[in-house]
């Protein structure tokens, strides 16, 4: 509380000597708290007023927003002796938050006030008797995922990397619902884990209302059909794969567990790692690679340093392919090499192998 009424208007920068509301008003405070409420809501707008204005105020018992904030205007029913844009700025003057859509908040009719003071006079400290309990309901209207569905797939088929006209995207929970204010509202949607979604995966549709996030889960289904490698009939394990016994089909491949190949080209040099039946899908897991150097075949290691190239003879340890990684033996020194096979008989030393 306040000492005497010219303790508050030095805090508010007034002239202790002009008359008028605002004195009264004060004075009427200090000697009786009681009035608190009703000098808060004078001291807003004292300072625009003419001196011979006057505020009343009618806390109503419950009312009903649709904005994120609780204006004065909502809650009481407010005359002035002012013009009516004074009027408008006392009735949206803010006094607390509103509660999420679709539920409802009691406010205490002081704490608003109170509330206020803060963003307008946050050094001036007023101290009042509890008043009125308001019930705040907060207006909504109901979206369902559906209506965004457009802007879901566009989303998808800016973001997913299938080639054109191969996907088919579904929304599973088109017709679930969710709640916001009665008011526009601009969307957005995130959450795609990866580029090549098949089958069921989950986004996120996110409302922005001014300071209000509203976030849904979308359950979508993408179907996937492309042109694979498909087995043309039943290929025993160790076949060298090919043209005869391989061809390219337009498959579903939403439920496989592993990418299959798409080209011919994929299979050149491999051969079948188990028993592949006829219609199958071919992948990686079903092929290895057919090496181009056996084990203890003689071969040439290529060291290369600068634009000096060495070439020697060496023993292979073991078998590989193209682009595999072997070690060889040097025949004279019986040191081990790690190296590279890059054709038939012919591999490189890797860097930081050090010398023959």
């Amino acid at each position: 509380m306040f000492d005497s009424a010219s303790q508050v208007n030095n805090m508010m920068g007034l002239n202790p000597r002009r008359g008028g509301l605002l004195n009264y008003i004060l004075r009427a405070i200090i000697n009786n708290p009681k009035n608190a409420i009703f000098g808060c809501v004078a001291v807003f707008v004292v300072t625009a007023l003419p001196s011979h204005a006057a505020i009343s105020l009618s806390f109503l018992d419950s009312c009903v927003v649709n904005d994120t904030a609780i204006k004065l205007g909502d809650v009481a029913r407010i005359n002035a002796d002012c013009s009516d844009s004074l009027l408008n700025q006392i009735n949206q003057m803010p006094v607390g938050e509103s509660a999420p859509a679709g539920y409802s908040r009691y406010v205490n009719s002081n704490d608003m006030l109170l509330f206020a003071m803060r963003v307008r006079f946050p050094k001036l400290t007023l101290t009042a008797s509890p008043n009125k309990r308001i019930l705040v309901k907060t207006a909504y209207q109901e979206k369902t995922i559906g209506e965004y569905s457009d802007y879901i797939v566009k989303y998808l088929l800016e973001k997913i990397g299938w080639p054109e006209g191969t996907c088919t995207i579904l929304i599973n929970n088109r017709d679930e619902k969710w709640k916001c204010l009665p008011r526009p509202i601009a969307v957005k949607v995130e959450g795609l884990a990866s580029k090549f979604p098949r089958g069921n995966f989950n986004l996120k549709l996110i409302g922005l209302q001014g300071s209000r996030h509203y976030s849904t889960n979308v359950s979508c289904f993408t179907k996937v059909v492309l042109p694979v490698l498909v087995a043309k009939m039943d290929i025993a394990r160790g076949t060298i794969l090919s043209a005869e016994n391989c061809s390219v089909e337009s498959r579903d491949i939403t439920h496989c567990n592993y990418s299959p190949l798409s080209t011919l080209k994929e299979i050149e040099n491999t051969k079948s790692s188990r028993n592949i039946t006829l219609g199958s899908l071919i992948h990686e897991r079903l092929l290895s690679k057919i090496p181009v150097i056996e084990r203890d075949d003689q071969v040439m290691v290529i060291v290369i340093h600068g634009r000096v190239k060495i070439c020697m003879s060496a023993r292979a340890r073991e078998a590989g392919s193209v682009g595999e990684k072997i070690w060889v033996e040097n025949e004279m020194t019986h040191k081990l090499l790690k190296t590279k096979v890059i054709d038939h008989g012919n591999v490189v030393l890797l860097t930081g192998e050090g010398t023959i």
